[in-house]
């Protein structure tokens, strides 16, 4: 049986079996047997019937009979033998058949499993068909996806190579997926931040190590040549088995996010700088009534460190009384919404109040109320000011008034000096003239001793008007101390006795007006205190050698070693506790309004400090006060001697002498006479300089006073030495503001003195200057 070919989804038709086959081979091969036998059969019967019918006439048909039943047997047995095999294969077939039939079974068992076998195998194939449709459709929509996202994403197997990636991770390394995928971070080619792909490569395999996910800051060189900064998360993926196959990271670009946290740093931190430098005090509060935040001056002036009140409310800050006021303030504001401005006196832990201008505003973010801030600034000075506005508008004008009796007692002491440079003169003129056994001499002698305390009561004045700061220089503190306790006799009661102690001889580097002013100051301050009770004013200036500790006391302001104490004590009423740490406070006083300034032992304070010195206080409430001032003294100090008395130093030189005052040039010419000097007088500036110019080498000095009409000395020096810079000139004034020895020293000048002039001092001075020009004519040949 031949089978046509079946369409998918159709039966097949059964397949004939061996046994069936063998059984129709043998049919066919007996069918012909039969066939053969019946053809012969059918050939020589009609002659044997013919024979038979006419024997006679047909001898040799005999031989055909014979032939016919020879065939006849030959068939017969033909036949018989055709049977027994017809007999033999049937046999053989029902063998055959019964082997048929189960051969055919079993093929029809085997062919309906192959069916069910192919059926299953069709649906099997159908499925894998769909799940490989599906996965397509799904690594196509993944690979989809991974090309929209437009963060660089990427993933690695366990070794850190590149299993792939998306075009935005492409774009940012610079590189195709052809020349990413198969290689390591490492080896990418064209790579220029290798340091940075080796540290990425060594924390892939440390999380390829410990399984899980790792997310961190990194920065990158992108292809573009700029460093931005990424957010890296990576995490790692299994086989089946549970194995770790590799890692998968997507890197999210923060760089302006970076940029807008830096940003928002800088404004935040720009923000605190400048709450923090304010001068005034800064605060937020949430409505909880606890700070949120304060500035640095608010911390000093609550006495805390900075920040330590945020988190506090104002209880905890301030004290239950200023809280209670403070919080009515705050709901104020939260009731109004509105900024309440104000003046407040607050109560510091531990100090006095204080009077702030406070600023109270609400703070809104999207329409609510989140916030109370304020800021406040402290008045109490202002407020002081303002009370003590009127005292020191009186003092300003009290300064004006003593400034101008400044300028009127230099003006004075000008023209005083002038006075007694002619009174003394003269006298020592009539002394020299007269025999020293004259009755008048003793009362000449009388006439140069009040001249010398004239003299000395000028410079004090002088001392009183010179304004301005003066060089310091070597100076003796006693005589000056001696000095102005000479005037400060004169200024207190007879109930107030003065102890004098001088014992010290000791040179310091200061400005003699300022150590005038120092004890004056002092001395002022412990007579007002002994005003109403009287009492003793002791004063001691005295040798003392200061050790590291004293130092120490006095946050080594001061140094060690070998000091002058100056001590100013009295018995009065002595100074409060309260009162001691404010004395030194500029315009602070206790003395009734009107009668102190409060700038006497602030004055006294700055100049002792500019000197390197010190001020203590001890002082007990009615029984007075002691003032001590420490000052550095020179070592080695020159001690000033008196000169020998002898002859008078003279000469017979020639000396040009100018002076507006008409009698002062005729005293000073009589004078240098009896010391055997040519002089020429000259009343003016300008004649003097006429006379000069037309010989410049007619004069080998030049002595000339300094405030003159028309042409001052000074400037009539100046033009002097333009012609003749070897020419030595002598500067004299009787009021020297506005000029120093140095500035005259820096001019060319060779001495600068201060007038009145003795017979004495003159005659040195002259001799001095001489002598040192000459020196130095001989030095320049």
């Amino acid at each position: 049986m031949a089978t046509s070919p079946q369409s998918p989804g159709k039966s097949a038709a059964p397949v004939p079996s061996m046994a069936t086959v063998a059984r129709c081979v043998l049919q066919v091969s007996f069918l012909r047997r039969i066939l053969i036998a019946c053809g012969l059969l059918a050939i020589f019967l009609p002659l044997f019937s013919w024979t038979y019918l006419a024997p006679a006439h047909h001898l040799g048909n005999a031989l055909l009979l014979l032939a016919a039943l020879t065939l006849m047997g030959v068939v017969a047995a033909a036949l018989y033998r055709a049977g027994r095999a017809i007999l033999a294969h049937q046999e053989v077939d029902l063998a055959l058949q019964r082997a048929h039939d189960d051969l055919e079974q079993r093929v029809a068992m085997r062919t309906r499993d192959l069916r069910l076998a192919n059926e299953a195998l069709e649906l099997e194939i159908g499925q894998h068909r769909a799940v490989e449709a599906a996965l397509r459709d799904s690594e196509a929509l993944f690979r989809q996806l991974l090309e929209t996202i437009p963060n660089p994403v990427f993933y690695k197997d366990d070794q850190g190579i590149f299993m792939g990636c998306n075009a935005a991770y492409c774009h940012t390394v610079g590189l195709s997926k052809e020349q990413i995928m198969g290689r390591r971070l490492v080896d990418l080619p064209g790579i220029t931040f290798s340091d940075m792909a080796e540290h990425y490569h060594r924390q892939d395999l440390a999380l390829i190590r410990t399984p899980g996910i790792q997310v961190h800051e990194e920065q990158l060189i992108c292809a573009d040549g700029q460093l931005r900064d990424y957010m890296l998360f990576k995490a790692t993926f299994r086989e089946e088995a549970g194995k770790v196959a590799g890692l998968v990271g997507v890197m999210l670009d923060i760089t302006e996010r970076k940029k807008m946290e830096q940003a928002l740093e800088e404004s935040k931190a720009l923000f605190d700088a400048f709450m923090h430098h304010l001068p005034g005090l800064a605060v937020i509060k949430d409505l909880e009534g606890r700070y949120v935040f304060v500035n640095h001056a608010f911390s000093r002036f609550v006495g805390m460190a900075n920040g330590a009140a945020v988190g506090m409310d104002d209880g905890q800050v301030w004290g239950a009384a200023t809280a209670s006021q403070l919080r009515a303030g705050d709901q104020a504001v939260r009731q109004s919404r509105q900024a309440v401005n104000g003046v407040e006196t607050v109560t510091p832990p531990g100090r006095q109040p204080r009077h702030l201008l406070v600023t109270r505003f609400p703070i809104f973010q999207e329409s609510a109320l989140t916030a109370l801030g304020a800021v406040a600034i402290d008045i109490t000075e202002h407020t002081e000011t303002e009370q003590r506005q009127r005292q020191l508008e009186r003092q300003l004008q009290q300064a004006q008034k003593m400034e101008a009796l400044g300028t009127l007692a230099g003006g004075i002491a000008h023209d005083f000096n002038n006075i007694l440079a002619s009174v003394i003169g003269y006298t020592q003129i009539a002394r020299t003239d007269l025999p020293a056994e004259a009755p008048v001499q003793p009362y000449l002698k009388r006439v140069l001793e009040a001249g010398e305390r004239a003299v000395v009561l000028v410079k004090q004045i002088l001392t009183f008007s010179r304004k301005g700061d003066t060089e310091p220089q070597p100076v003796q503190v006693g005589p000056i101390i001696k000095e102005v306790l000479q005037l400060v006799r004169a200024t207190l009661p007879a109930t107030i006795a003065l102890d004098k102690r001088i014992h010290s001889d000791a040179t310091v580097m200061a400005d003699p007006v300022q150590i005038h002013q120092v004890m004056m100051n002092l001395c002022a301050n412990a007579g007002h205190a002994m005003r109403d009770s009287g009492g003793t004013l002791t004063v001691t200036l005295e040798d003392v050698v200061l050790d590291a500790a004293f130092a120490r006391r006095h946050a080594d302001i001061i140094k060690p070693g070998p000091h002058v104490r100056l001590s100013v004590a009295d018995t009065g009423h002595g100074i409060s506790p309260e009162h001691m740490g404010r004395i030194f406070e500029p315009f602070f006083t206790t003395k009734p309004k009107g009668e102190g300034t409060g700038m006497g032992l602030s004055v006294v304070h700055g100049i002792v400090t500019r000197l390197g010195g010190t001020v203590t206080v001890d002082s007990t409430p009615g029984k007075g006060a002691r003032f001590d001032i420490h000052v550095p003294v020179l070592p080695h100090a020159p001690v000033p001697m008196k000169q020998a008395a002898g002859a008078l130093p003279a000469g017979n030189e020639r000396i040009l002498l100018v002076d507006d005052e008409p009698f002062q040039t005729d005293m000073l010419k009589h004078m240098l006479g009896l010391l055997g000097y040519k002089v020429t007088a000259c009343n003016s500036g300008k004649d003097a300089l006429a006379l000069f110019n037309k010989d410049p080498g007619a004069f080998d000095l030049v002595i000339t006073d300094l405030m003159m009409p028309e042409l001052r000395g000074d400037a009539m020096a100046r033009r002097m030495l333009d012609r003749r810079t070897d020419l030595p000139i002598i500067l004299c004034t009787g009021f020297g503001e506005n000029i120093s020895a140095e500035q005259t020293a820096a001019m060319g000048i060779r001495a600068f003195t201060l007038k009145p002039l003795n017979m004495e001092t003159l005659a040195r001075l002259v001799r001095e200057v001489l002598d040192a020009a000459s020196s130095d004519t001989v030095a320049a040949q």
